[in-house]
């Protein structure tokens, strides 16, 4: 995903709504998730953090992925559903 970014953030703001929005479209039809208080949107915000503080600060995107497996507790993998959603059991698979 390309985002066109403006202003001095250097790209740190664009990347987690980069991050928020291909969250989002991958888990849009995951209806069953939501429940009990809990959103979609609120299923994404809780690994905004982590995505903040190991993802952006940790680790060198020009030497290895950033993304690979994230854990979304309730997550229906594609086995089970039998759809290929790039999904396992309680993680999104993001490459």
């Amino acid at each position: 995903m390309t985002l066109t970014h403006i202003g001095d953030n250097c790209g740190g703001s664009y990347a987690n709504v980069g991050y928020y929005q291909l969250l989002y479209e991958r888990l849009r039809t995951e209806t069953y998730l939501e429940g009990n208080g809990e959103t979609i949107r609120s299923h994404i915000n809780y690994l905004i953090p982590d995505f903040e503080n190991i993802d952006k600060r940790k680790k060198d995107i020009t030497k290895s992925r950033v993304l690979g497996r994230v854990r979304i507790p309730g997550l229906r993998g594609d086995k089970r559903t039998g759809v290929p959603n790039r999904f396992e059991d309680n993680h999104i698979l993001l490459d």
